[in-house]
């Protein structure tokens, strides 16, 4: 005769997926395959055709087998099933960008002597630079002269030498979010647009200066049916733009 022990074994992530190991006690193997057929789900989850059945050794049973059943599902009590209670990731980066899409670009152009090429618009910056015009730099900034005789000639490094080639960073970031749903079609929704803010229950993270939100292709992994329905774990990913912002004349604005 099957009986069911006390010992329960139960794994919940954070999307919701969950895990519950229940175990049994059997005299014979012909038992075990009443077992797997009296327990097909379990409280909405459905049970794993993978199962385990060994001899028992221990000293209060000294006969029959022991046998584990997985059963799998989403938690709907207790998991993250709708978008409202998402999960959310945010993982910044720093990317190169060429020097000439740098705001302050004229500046240096103008105190480093920048030479921009007509045809291709790249713009270069001489190796080496009179030290005077360094120090009348200096002179703007600050309105003290540092420097000596102020008619020098002397050529100096010039620290914008080079930039051309190394470019500058620009910080960059993709936000995404998990939740679990029974529609999976609203994984797809703005798609390819930008968004002035992030959507369902998105923490502040401190994401100012003019930047927005592109809407990436999202990624769904179905997961075992609940009651019949069918489930899916939902990631959507958003990529936080450079100061400014995507550009409006290649995505379309929508507010969430």
């Amino acid at each position: 005769m099957a009986t069911r022990l006390a010992e329960i074994s139960r794994q919940s992530d954070d999307t919701g997926r969950l895990t519950i190991v229940r175990s049994w006690h059997t005299d014979t193997e012909d038992e075990i395959d009443d077992v797997l057929a009296a327990n097909l789900t379990y409280k909405g989850l459905t049970r794993s055709p993978a199962y385990t059945a060994e001899t028992w050794n221990s000293d209060t049973i000294e006969a029959g087998f022991r046998v584990d059943l997985t059963f799998e599902g989403v938690d709907k009590k207790n998991g993250r099933n709708r978008p409202e209670d998402a999960k959310w990731n945010y993982a910044p980066s720093f990317e190169k960008e060429p020097i000439e899409k740098f705001k302050g670009i004229d500046f240096l152009v103008e105190n480093y002597g920048g030479n921009e090429d007509e045809k291709t618009g790249r713009i270069t910056f001489d190796r080496q630079i009179e030290k005077s015009k360094i120090e009348e730099f200096v002179v703007k900034r600050s309105g003290h002269w540092y420097g000596g005789d102020r008619e020098s000639s002397e050529l100096v490094t010039n620290p914008a030498f080079g930039l051309n080639e190394s470019g500058f960073l620009v910080m960059l970031a993709t936000v995404s979010c998990r939740y679990n749903t029974s529609d999976p079609s609203v994984a797809q929704r703005g798609v390819g647009r930008v968004f002035t803010e992030l959507p369902y229950n998105a923490p502040d993270y401190g994401i100012e200066d003019d930047r927005n939100f592109l809407k990436v292709p999202s990624q769904v992994e179905e997961l075992e049916p609940v009651d019949g329905e069918r489930w899916y774990a939902i990631e959507e990913s958003f990529l936080v733009s450079d100061v400014g912002g995507w550009k409006p004349i290649v995505y379309r604005f929508i507010n969430t």
